[in-house]
């Protein structure tokens, strides 16, 4: 698809603001380095609030363009996790890194050369909502009062995609977080929600069912 629509992983994604709703980001991991990459969008109007933790501040870049933090003032539990937009669970940055990650970062895990990787639009531009927080043993958790506020400030900002890769309902649509993506759809952004990780264990397993989202599910795999 990159070479026959898009001109190649060179321009995956160009001129796009992907807001991602999660756990923070790492702003070191070199899939996020913004070497090479344009300026955002000129209607992009979205803010820097990274705020400050014991590793000190960070400033946006042509790669992060944005960063929000929602936190203890939206019902949050935040005193496991850094008090700013930096990802201390890892799960913000592994969903951020698989929408939008630079092309051909080598990749090693625990010492473990793994290869090279890419996010599917390489090229865009990543946008942060910090709006799940570690829990201090490995799980992350998001009240929907942070949830709502992101979404709302997402789509003023100019994202075009919010991602949102959190847990959902399986039998309703009538929920806070599903009518503030059908907001933001009928804005014009398009938005991408996981399915939950329950898989094939019986009917109506999927999450985030409502007709205005894209809900994607994982493949399966032998990794334990």
């Amino acid at each position: 698809v990159w070479e026959t629509e898009l001109g190649g992983a060179g321009s995956a994604g160009a001129g796009i603001v992907v807001g991602v709703l999660d756990t923070g980001i790492d702003p070191n991991n070199p899939s996020f380095s913004d070497e090479g990459m344009p300026a955002p969008p000129d209607d992009w109007t979205g803010a820097c609030d990274f705020g400050t933790d014991e590793y000190g501040s960070f400033e946006c870049n042509n790669k992060i363009v944005g960063a929000r933090v929602y936190g203890e003032e939206f019902g949050n539990d935040t005193s496991f996790d850094f008090p700013s937009a930096r990802d201390r669970n890892g799960h913000g940055s592994h969903t951020a890194s698989t929408a939008a990650g630079n092309n051909g970062v080598e990749i090693t895990i625990d010492g473990n050369d793994m290869g090279v990787a890419s996010g599917m639009a390489p090229r865009a531009h990543i946008a942060v909502y910090k709006v799940a927080w570690d829990d201090g043993a490995g799980r992350a958790f998001a009240w929907d009062a942070g949830s709502l506020a992101a979404v709302e400030d997402a789509v003023v900002d100019g994202v075009d995609v919010i991602n949102f890769s959190i847990g959902g309902s399986r039998d309703t649509v009538l929920d806070p977080v599903e009518f503030a993506f059908l907001i933001a759809a009928d804005a014009g952004v398009f938005v991408a929600a996981s399915a939950g990780n329950d898989g094939d264990l019986g009917p109506s397993t999927v999450e985030h069912n409502s007709p205005w989202t894209m809900t994607v599910a994982a493949s399966t795999h032998d990794r334990g």
